[in-house]
């Protein structure tokens, strides 16, 4: 097996049905020493508490930001997966007891809790399980997701929002959409609030357009030299980005996060399905020793040069990064490792529920990682759409002026 024994080959487009492959790979959790003080410093340079760049702190480049990018996605054994920081349950029994004021803000919906022992804190949606439902396609996993997410962000589990009009968002000839899966790019459009769809400028997304993070991470891998192409790729990860830190926020803030985990058949085939992820087991961990640390502080140097005037990357002004300043800010109070991750899951087969695929899921962090391959909810994917539409009109806007 070669190096892509963790992810996909570049020129995988992401497919959410029952036909289409990714493979599994394994994340330690644990980072070098260099690794743990290059994020430190990464962090200290652009915003947290130092103020301004520290001699110490690695030169502003493309190539820097892209190679911390590639060493946070990199285990010790080579394999490719998201970023993300996790515990096992040694290292969360380990800890000293929190404090509730550990507790992360709560908005909406969110709940927060302490675990008995204090070693461990709950984040999950109010009444989830309520909205509960079931895909009604074999290949609908994305859309019986879709309609459970809207369905609670509306506190109302009986809204009419058919499944099949979801499937419409984005495929709206009827004859092709029975039982259709779908790409991440078309999630990403289908999940949108529909204020922001129907804004849409020039048509539907493309998976150039609206590829999502596992499909960016598997190109930025490949990438050795630092080119235009490659800076769009690499701003897009940063801009799309969703670790433990935003999952935590999510949650807590009362909005469901949708996952794409890669599966196996009973034949041995691997595929990948959407779940609901609607709880989570957090454990507060130090400023050091977070992948998730090295990933914002590359965005946050990115963002700075891009912002910047008077360098080469002047032209690139259709480029989209997000301000990372309150993610930064967040994870200075406080940042967090998954210990368990709780998932409904859509799947059932014709007929009845299959009595040997339990609806609610538990997995430890560490499995979570090594399966995830993006993460999205419903606000990520207005922002998305709002770009593309910012783009589309600032195309259109050039044509004009050159015309």
């Amino acid at each position: 097996m070669d190096k892509w024994v963790g992810w996909p080959a570049p020129s995988f487009l992401p497919y959410f049905g029952s036909d289409k492959s990714m493979l599994n790979g394994v994340w330690s959790g644990r980072s070098s020493g260099s690794a743990k003080l290059l994020g430190v410093l990464w962090l200290a340079s652009f915003g947290l508490g130092l103020g301004g760049c520290e001699s110490g702190a690695p030169p502003l480049t493309l190539q820097g930001v892209l190679d911390e990018v590639k060493n946070a996605a990199r285990g010790p054994d080579g394999r490719i997966q998201m970023p993300l920081d996790y515990v096992n349950d040694q290292q969360a029994l380990a800890v000293k007891p929190i404090a509730e004021k550990k507790l992360p803000e709560l908005k909406g919906r969110g709940v927060a809790s302490l675990s008995d022992d204090a070693k461990t804190i709950r984040v999950e949606l109010d009444d989830f399980l309520s909205f509960r439902n079931y895909q009604r396609r074999s290949d609908w996993c994305w859309a019986a997701a879709i309609q459970i997410s809207e369905r609670y962000m509306a506190g109302d589990p009986d809204l009419e929002v058919p499944q099949l009009d979801i499937v419409k968002r984005v495929y709206p000839n009827p004859d092709t959409i029975e039982d259709h899966g779908a790409l991440s790019f078309q999630i990403v459009e289908a999940l949108g609030s529909a204020a922001v769809r129907e804004q849409l400028i020039g048509g539907k997304l493309t998976e150039a357009q609206g590829a999502t993070t596992g499909k960016i991470l598997n190109d930025i891998i490949e990438i050795q030299t630092v080119t235009e192409t490659s800076t769009r790729k690499l701003a897009d990860f940063l801009d799309q980005f969703i670790g433990t830190q935003e999952l935590t926020q999510s949650l807590a803030r009362g909005e469901p996060i949708l996952v794409s985990l890669g599966e196996t058949a009973e034949d041995g085939t691997p595929f990948r399905h959407i779940y609901l992820v609607y709880a989570a087991d957090v454990v507060p961990i130090s400023k050091t020793g977070s992948r998730e640390a090295l990933v914002r502080g590359a965005h946050a140097a990115l963002e700075k040069m891009l912002r910047g005037k008077g360098n080469y990357l002047d032209r690139l002004t259709d480029i989209n990064v997000s301000d990372v300043s309150s993610m930064l800010s967040f994870m200075q109070e406080q940042r967090y490792a998954l210990r368990r991750v709780y998932l409904l899951d859509p799947w059932k087969n014709p007929g009845e529920p299959d009595p040997l695929m339990p609806q609610i899921k538990e997995l430890s962090g560490e499995e979570f990682a090594s399966r995830a391959f993006f993460m999205i909810n419903q606000s990520t994917s207005d922002r998305i759409l709002a770009q593309f539409n910012e783009q589309k009109a600032k195309q259109a806007q050039e044509l004009f002026n050159s015309n």
